[in-house]
C-alpha cells in the first residue's frame, strides 16, 4: 500500500515537473522563429492569439509555441528565469502580447518589464517600445520627455520606428514646440530606413505641404511604398485615392485591389470604403449582399460611417432586406457620435415615412443636428420641414433662413426653392425681382426644373420646363 502510494506521488511530481517543463523547452525550442516573428509590427501581432497553439504568419515565419499546453504567465516567469537562452526579441514579443492583450490580460507592467530586460541588452526595438508607453501613459505615468529620451536613443542605434515617432513628437508639439520641418525631416530619415509608418506620414506631409514642399508625385511613392510593407491604412488610403482620383489616375482595379489588400488586415476604413463600392457599383458590378457583409465588418469596429450607411441601406430596403428597427439602431449609434450623415438620414426617415415613423418635430431635431455641423443637404432639408405639416407648425421666416444659408454653401435646391419665397412673399417680401436672380443663381448652379415648378406662379413659369 505503501509502495503504491509511493509510486502514484512519484508520478504526480513527475507529471507536474513536465507540466512545467513542457512550455518553457517549446519555447526555448522556438526562441529563433520568435526572433524573427518579433519583427513584425505590433499591430499585426495584436489581431493574432497568443496561447496556447499560436500561430503567428508572416512572409518569412510561422511560429507555433506550446503544442502542449499551459499560460502565458508560465512563459513569461519561464522567460525571466531563464533570459540568457533567448534573444532579446523572445522579451519583445512577449512584451507586446501583454500590452495588447493577446490571450491574456492586458498588463502593462509585465510589458514594461519585458520591454526593459530587452533594451538592457542593448535590443533597440524594445527602447522605442518603452518610449510608445511613456508617450501613451500605459502603465507609466505619461512623460513625453522620458517618451523622446527612449526614442532618440533608439533612434541613435538606427530604429525607423523610433524615427517616426519622434517626427510624431515635433509634428504634435509633444514634450516640444510644434515643427513641422523637423518632423518631416525625422519622418524621411525612417522612411529612409524602411520603416512604413514613417512612409505613410511623409506621404501625408507631401500631399499637404506641411514642413516641405508639396509634391504629389514623390507622397504616390512613398504611399506605395508603406502599402507594398503591409501597413494596412496606407493600403486603404491608396485604395481611395484610386477610387476617387485623388493624386493618381483614377482607377477601379487598383482601388479594389489595394481595399481587398486593408480588408484582409482589418482596416475598418477599407471596409466601409470597399463596401459602398459594392453598393454604388464602382469599379464592380453592384453587390448588395458583399456590400452588407462588408459595412458590418466596420460597423464591428465602431465605424460611424458604416453604420449610417447600412442604416441607410436597411431603411430603404435596398438589396430586398428592410429592417425599420436595426436601421434605427444604426442610425442612432452613429448619431451618437455626431455623424451629420446619420443625423441627416434620421431627419429623412422620420420626415418621409408615414405611420408611426413620422414626426415633424423629429425630423427636424435630426436635421438641425446636421444643419449646425454644416451639411448643406441638412440646411436644405430643415427648410422644407418648416414648409411642410400642419399649417399652424409652418415657419416660412425659419426656412427662408435656412434655404438662404444652404444657397451660400451652393446648394441648387435651396437657391430655387428661395425664388419661390419670393414669388409667393412666404417669409419674406414679395419680391419678383429677387425671385428671379435666385432662380437664374439655381439654374447657373444646374438646377432642372420640374413639372411642379411649371405650375407655380413664377414670373418665368411658361420657361421652366422645355
Amino acid at each position: 500500500m505503501i509502495r503504491t502510494t509511493g509510486r502514484l506521488f512519484s508520478r504526480c511530481v513527475l507529471t507536474c515537473a513536465l507540466s512545467l517543463a513542457l512550455p518553457y523547452l517549446a519555447l526555448r525550442a522556438n526562441a529563433t522563429t520568435v526572433s524573427n516573428v518579433c519583427q513584425l509590427d505590433a499591430n499585426v501581432v495584436s489581431r493574432r492569439a497568443f496561447w496556447p497553439g499560436l500561430r503567428v504568419k508572416s512572409h518569412q515565419s510561422a511560429l507555433a509555441i506550446n503544442p502542449f499546453s499551459g499560460i502565458i504567465d508560465l512563459a513569461f516567469y519561464s522567460a525571466q528565469q531563464a533570459a540568457k537562452f533567448y534573444p532579446p526579441s523572445v522579451d519583445l514579443f512577449l512584451g507586446q502580447c501583454f500590452e495588447n492583450g493577446l490571450g491574456v490580460g492586458v498588463n502593462y507592467h509585465n510589458a514594461l518589464t519585458l520591454y526593459t530586460a530587452a533594451a538592457t541588452r542593448d535590443y533597440t526595438p524594445a527602447a522605442t517600445q518603452i518610449g510608445v508607453l511613456y508617450l501613451r501613459g500605459y502603465g507609466v505615468p505619461k512623460s513625453y520627455a522620458t517618451a523622446l529620451r527612449w526614442f532618440r536613443t533608439a533612434a541613435h542605434s538606427g530604429d525607423g520606428l523610433a524615427d517616426s515617432y519622434i517626427g510624431t513628437c515635433y509634428y504634435e508639439g509633444y514634450g516640444t514646440g510644434v515643427d513641422y520641418v523637423r518632423a518631416a525631416k525625422w519622418y524621411l530619415a525612417g522612411a529612409n530606413r524602411g520603416n512604413q509608418r514613417a512612409e505613410r506620414l511623409l506621404a501625408g506631409m507631401l500631399r499637404t505641404g506641411e514642413g516641405t514642399a508639396q509634391n504629389q508625385k514623390m507622397a504616390a511613392y512613398w504611399l506605395r511604398a508603406s502599402a507594398h510593407q503591409g501597413d494596412s491604412i496606407s493600403q486603404s488610403i491608396l485604395g481611395y485615392d484610386y477610387s476617387v482620383g485623388r493624386t493618381v489616375s483614377q482607377n477601379y482595379t487598383k482601388a479594389m485591389f489595394w481595399l481587398r489588400k486593408a480588408v484582409d488586415n482589418n482596416d475598418r476604413y477599407a471596409e466601409f470604403y470597399l463596401g459602398t463600392n459594392f453598393l454604388a457599383g464602382r469599379g464592380t458590378a453592384p453587390n448588395y449582399h458583399m456590400a452588407r457583409y462588408l459595412l458590418q465588418l466596420a460597423v464591428n469596429q465602431h465605424d460611424s460611417y458604416a453604420e449610417a450607411n447600412l442604416g441607410y441601406m436597411l431603411l430603404r430596403g435596398v438589396g430586398g432586406i428592410q429592417n425599420y428597427r436595426r436601421a434605427l439602431s444604426l442610425l442612432q449609434r452613429a448619431a451618437a457620435q455626431n455623424n451629420p450623415s446619420a443625423e441627416c438620414l434620421l431627419g429623412y426617415a422620420y420626415f418621409t415615412e408615414r405611420g408611426e415613423m413620422y414626426s415633424i418635430s423629429k425630423a427636424r431635431y435630426w436635421f438641425a443636428r446636421a444643419a449646425v455641423q454644416g451639411d448643406r443637404t441638412a440646411e436644405t432639408d430643415l427648410a422644407n420641414t418648416y414648409c411642410s405639416g400642419p399649417t399652424n407648425t409652418r415657419r416660412y421666416f425659419t426656412a427662408a433662413a435656412w434655404y438662404r444659408a444652404a444657397a451660400n454653401d451652393g446648394d441648387k435646391n435651396a437657391m430655387a426653392a428661395i425664388s419661390r419665397l419670393y414669388v409667393k412673399g412666404e417669409g419674406v417680401p414679395k419680391n419678383f425681382h429677387k425671385a428671379q436672380l435666385w432662380w437664374n443663381d439655381a439654374l447657373l448652379h444646374g438646377y432642372k426644373p420640374t413639372n411642379a415648378d411649371a405650375k407655380t406662379e413664377h414670373p418665368l413659369s411658361h420657361s421652366l420646363v422645355d
